[in-house]
């Protein structure tokens, strides 16, 4: 995610591919242990139940998640516009007679770029804040059997 937070609206294809590989390439060592921890200590006839709670958790979390995300753009992306746009005058390239809509449309792909920017770095950041919960995490014993 921090990777991400420095692109920019003349990005390449490969650019923006090596960003998002390098994202999906750590999703196994995630949701791998995750799904391991998740069944330490469980009676095998439970896991159906526990297998249940998981899902319902990890979509309920998805489903915030992506709630807060999309919040956060919309009022991130209204924060730059009107940063942006405070900054516009006849004065700095667009004369007295330029259309509003064009000027209007670059300010809102930069106000864009600039709230997923921020995304992209609220994320990292707190990936990395979180990360050493993983320490926390119980030990799967050594020739355990996955539970499901």
């Amino acid at each position: 995610m921090l990777m991400a937070s420095d692109l920019d609206l003349s990005i390449s294809f490969w650019s923006i591919s090596a960003t998002r590989i390098s994202q999906v390439v750590w999703l196994p060592f995630l949701f791998i242990p995750i799904s391991a921890v998740s069944y330490v200590g469980l009676p095998p006839n439970r896991s159906n139940e526990a297998s249940a709670l998981i899902n319902l958790m990890r979509n309920l979390g998805g489903s915030v998640g992506v709630s807060f995300v999309s919040n956060m753009l919309v009022v991130r992306t209204q924060f730059h516009h009107e940063r942006l746009a405070e900054h516009i005058t006849a004065y700095n390239g667009f004369g007295w007679n330029t259309p509003l809509a064009p000027i209007d449309a670059l300010v809102q792909a930069q106000a864009s770029i600039m709230s997923y920017l921020d995304i992209f770095w609220l994320l990292g950041v707190v990936a990395i804040v979180v990360a050493p919960v993983i320490l926390l995490l119980p030990r799967v014993p050594k020739g355990a059997v996955a539970a499901h």
